[in-house]
């Protein structure tokens, strides 16, 4: 899935308001030990650098498929991955994307209290189809922090507009200006 949503107008628009620009990394995760930062630190300021960013997500190549669901490990590779970044943020946010409920490695919930005890808002975007339905199971372990919030695709096509739906949400002026 390309992620179409990063050359949105609203999105170029909404990452320009910012203060300071966004810090975006890719990581592409999967079981207990699979995890990747497959795109490095970015810092996102002007369209140019955001278009870039979309097109290096474009040539990543997909590391994981049909593998376990090891979303405590994709967490804690998240925490690692912010203190590698080289800008000081004042916000730290792990979207992470799913579409099952974890089973393998540590709890997702152990995992994302601590960080939002910490300080880190995780947030989701959840694409349904499997059964049990992963939402609540998202909502139940997964996001925490201040403001965090769950987005829903109800099918792999659908991602992309949720995808745009939820960057739009978490970068709106309420929540980017935060200190």
């Amino acid at each position: 899935i390309r992620d179409s949503a990063l050359r949105h107008e609203e999105i170029i628009e909404a990452i320009g308001w910012t203060s300071g620009g966004v810090m975006a990394t890719l990581t592409q995760w999967s079981g207990p030990a699979q995890q990747n930062q497959s795109v490095g630190w970015r810092h996102l300021t002007t369209p140019d650098t955001v278009r870039a960013f979309a097109r290096e997500i474009d040539l990543a190549r997909r590391d994981y498929f049909q593998s376990y669901t090891a979303i405590g490990e994709a967490l804690w590779h998240a925490n690692t991955l912010s203190a590698t970044n080289p800008k000081r943020c004042k916000r730290r946010v792990i979207d992470v994307s799913g579409d099952g409920a974890s089973n393998r490695g540590r709890e997702p919930a152990d995992i994302a209290e601590a960080l939002a005890a910490n300080g880190v808002t995780i947030n989701a975007l959840v694409i349904r189809g499997a059964r049990p339905d992963p939402a609540q199971y998202y909502l139940d372990n997964v996001i925490r922090g201040p403001g965090a919030f769950i987005e829903i695709a109800g099918t792999f096509h659908d991602y992309a507009r949720a995808m745009q739906q939820k960057l739009l949400r978490e970068l709106s002026p309420a929540l980017a200006s935060r200190e």
